[in-house]
Formats: structure tokens, C-alpha cells, sequence
């Protein structure tokens, strides 16, 4: 899956990651440049692939401990911030969110 979508009126492309919970429970959206609406992927659809690149990055975190990795050496935290990121989209296409932006004070 990709995790961009294109505008068909203006080709502007916008980024699925950055679309809120609430916008991804919707079949479409607006552009935000020329608020065209754009079709969203189906939801089941982008659940099973968020949920098959969930379970890709396990078993790549398995197949790094298989081969003598420590998860907790400097070597895993790529592996690691990749688990969460894919843990987190998957949350957000369930309504939850994972990774709260923090806002300056």
C-alpha cells in the first residue's frame, strides 16, 4: 500500500500518515489545496496491510535475535522505531492514537 494519495484534480499528494483518525474512518476527503474530494483506500484494505507490515517488522526483529541481536543494543532501535511507527499507523486506522504529538509550551 502506498501512504500517499493524489489529488485527481491538482496532483497534490497527500500523505495517508498524516490524516487524522476521524478522517480515515471516512470513504473520502478534501483536497487541501483545492478541496476536491479524494477517495480513500477502503479501511479494511489499509487495516490488513498496516497489520501485515506489523507482523513483517516482528519477524524481522525475530529473525535479529535469531542471528545473536540484543534488542536492547543501539543496532535494534531502527528495528524498534519501525515497530512502533507500524504499531502506531494500525491504531490510528483503529481510532486510537499511539503517539501523541507533544506541544511546545
Amino acid at each position: 500500500m502506498t501512504d500517499s494519495i493524489i489529488c485527481p484534480k491538482c496532483l497534490t499528494t497527500i500523505e495517508i500518515k498524516e490524516l487524522t483518525s476521524a478522517q480515515l474512518r471516512m470513504a473520502a476527503i478534501l483536497c487541501p489545496r483545492c478541496e476536491a474530494e479524494v477517495d480513500l483506500p477502503p479501511a479494511r484494505e489499509r487495516i490488513k496491510q498496516k497489520t501485515a507490515r506489523l507482523h513483517a517488522v516482528g519477524a524481522r526483529a525475530e529473525e535479529f535475535v535469531a542471528a545473536g541481536g540484543d534488542l536492547k543494543s543501539p543496532e535494534a532501535a531502527p528495528l524498534g522505531m519501525e515497530m512502533l511507527e507500524a504499531y502506531s499507523e494500525l491504531g490510528k486506522e483503529l481510532g486510537y492514537d499511539i503517539l501523541k504529538k507533544i506541544e511546545p509550551n
